[in-house]
């Protein structure tokens, strides 16, 4: 019972991990307000939950903000890009469902099917774009096609973080009393909870595409895909 309460035990331990997570949350609600920054604050804040996750106490704030610095610029194109995709996705199911298109039935259906394995798509890039922005350094073009492609991979636990999107989504919506709490630390714990599943998935491809000594030293996080490698070569001798 004395460990229980020690000031390295699992009481101790858990309180500060709530309130890591709720500075987390509150500043990443902060960053997203200008609604242009919310890739950067995104992807912010799974760089410093993952490293929470990895057991890398550090210092939240200053793990946020060198991330938030560091991918602004690429991170906020993403946001865009998928902004752009997802209102235009989103005005075409709206058109299909509420609005009278004059199709007969097969080709609604058609029109049907062709939206919802689009939006399919954008989900499933969705699900990873962000976390792997975080932790790699790829190209924006490369990033959205590694997103596609690890979460077809590993499609089981894509569906696991769909599913907690959707779960947390319904909770905040159907029981309004957990708003507050939403505000306070629920994105930060959504994201906390998935982190574990993509330090999982990266280990793997950063264990077979170790950095040189020198790039590790400047930046431990820059991680590369690896096979993108030779598509960035061989751009780079046709430039």
């Amino acid at each position: 019972m004395n460990n229980f309460f020690n000031i390295d035990g699992p009481f101790f331990t858990f309180l500060n991990r709530v309130g890591d997570l709720i500075i987390l949350n509150v500043v990443w609600l902060i960053c997203c307000l200008p609604i242009v920054t919310i890739g950067a604050s995104t992807t912010a804040l799974y760089f410093s939950t993952m490293k929470l996750a990895a057991g890398d106490e550090g210092y939240v704030f200053r793990n946020f903000f060198k991330s938030f610095r560091q991918n602004f610029l690429q991170s906020t194109v993403i946001w865009l890009i998928m902004l752009v995709v997802g209102v235009f996705l989103g005005y075409d199911l709206f058109l299909i469902f509420h609005v009278d298109l004059h199709m007969n039935s097969t080709m609604q259906l058609l029109v049907l099917s062709l939206l919802f394995m689009m939006i399919m798509i954008w989900l499933l890039i969705f699900s990873f774009i962000f976390p792997l922005q975080s932790k790699f350094v790829n190209k924006i073009k490369y990033t959205f096609k590694n997103s596609l492609i690890l979460s077809i991979r590993h499609l089981p636990w894509t569906v696991g973080i769909l599913l907690s999107f959707a779960a947390a989504g319904f909770i905040f919506y159907k029981f309004s009393i957990m708003f507050p709490i939403f505000l306070f630390i629920g994105c930060a714990a959504i994201a906390y909870g998935q982190s574990f599943i993509y330090n999982k998935l990266f280990s793997i491809y950063i264990n077979r595409n170790k950095p040189e000594e020198e790039t590790a030293e400047e930046n431990p996080d820059a991680w590369t895909i690896p096979e993108d490698e030779e598509e960035n070569l061989k751009e780079e001798e046709e430039s």
